[in-house]
């Protein structure tokens, strides 16, 4: 990729004096539940969703224990068929060319979707109550920069974060540059696949915005176009700069499924109790 290794001298530049290419993983397949129960209380707060003619209530967020302090904002929000694997085979099955949807032919967005690995993370739903990350996807390489989708089952529903990242040079760390783009281009994607049952719906305002932020240490390494996507000044900066987002998930109703692809294996949620 023509762009990794520019985008890699200038972080490092910025962030360490020397450092090291850090390998990409072997990225792991999950089941659709992250199956082992816990009774550890409900976060809060909890809100309630009507999604495919059905109300439940969930946390807004992802986390990384069981404690509930917010982590990413949930800002996906799948119903109907909406299986995490379907969702996953679904992706995995599209092409990089997203033109048709209002994206250019260029990095970032010529991307394809491939299985990922990233920290585990949990959230909550009334039906199911704690779920771990049970799939996790990734459009783009895990280094540089890449588009990260984390599904999570709650009843009849998918939850999911996505966000564009990039990789901090030196660790195998990634640094959010933005939500609402990639919800956006997750979005496009099923609107691509033909897989809607109806227009994809707004749930209105259920997590803060702008919500976390970049360190100016890790924002002043990134070259003009990644700037661009933040939404943030071309300028280099002083203080952090807030990630965009407008607060709201989008809902996406399935009405058909691609096949399901197997090979996937347990993963469980001791490692986050103990987090």
């Amino acid at each position: 990729m023509k762009q990794k290794k520019p985008l890699a001298l200038l972080l490092s530049a910025t962030l360490l004096a020397a450092c090291h290419d850090t390998p990409e993983p072997t990225a792991v397949l999950y089941p659709a539940h992250a199956v082992e129960p816990t009774s550890a209380p409900a976060p809060s707060p909890l809100v309630p969703i009507t999604a495919g003619g059905t109300t439940q209530q969930i946390w807004p967020f992802t986390g990384q224990t069981l404690a509930g302090a917010p982590q990413d904002p949930i800002n996906l929000i799948f119903a109907g068929e909406a299986d995490p694997r379907s969702i996953r085979a679904a992706l995995l099955s599209l092409s990089g060319d997203r033109t048709g949807v209002g994206f250019p032919a260029t990095f970032p967005f010529d991307c394809t979707w491939k299985d990922a690995i990233g920290g585990l993370q949990t959230t909550y739903s009334e039906t199911d109550r704690w779920e771990g990350s049970v799939i996790q996807l990734e459009c783009g390489e895990y280094d540089p920069v890449r588009f990260h989708i984390r599904l999570f089952r709650a009843g009849p529903w998918t939850l999911a974060n996505a966000h564009l990242d990039v990789l901090i040079p030196g660790t195998a760390d990634h640094q959010v540059l933005t939500w609402e783009l990639a919800e956006q281009l997750v979005m496009a994607d099923f609107i691509r696949s033909g897989l809607l049952a109806a227009p994809p719906a707004q749930s209105g305002p259920i997590n803060p915005a702008p919500f976390r932020e970049i360190p100016p240490v890790i924002y002043n390494g990134l070259p003009p176009g990644l700037r661009a996507l933040t939404g943030g000044p071309q300028a280099n900066v002083t203080t952090p700069v807030p990630l965009q987002t407008n607060g709201s998930a989008t809902i996406l109703v399935l009405g058909d499924h691609v096949p399901l692809t197997p090979g996937t294996t347990t993963q469980s949620l001791e490692s986050v109790r103990k987090g």
